[in-house]
């Protein structure tokens, strides 16, 4: 990914993305040059990108975070504690 805000908020530097400037197109060559020569790390980033996306960006576990903002946008309280009376 680029360094460009957007994916690299998301993307973690040599673990699941490699990162390259956005001003610089030879270090995009750098990346797929070094992705296409080395399997084994490709296969690595590709794995822990997608567990990254499993376990954070799932439509179940983002429609939860959405809910739960919009519940609190609404002042919608599913637990409410009760008043001892």
């Amino acid at each position: 990914v680029s360094d460009a805000d957007g994916p690299a908020d998301i993307a973690t530097a040599n673990v699941d993305a490699l990162i390259v400037s956005k001003e610089n197109p030879a270090d995009l060559a750098n990346a797929l040059t070094n992705l296409i020569t080395d399997k084994k790390k490709a296969d690595e980033l590709a794995k822990a990108g997608y567990k990254k996306l499993s376990d954070k960006y799932d439509i179940p576990i983002v429609a939860k975070k959405l809910q739960g903002v919009i519940e609190e946008v609404a002042g919608i309280n599913k637990n409410p504690k009760r008043k001892a009376g």
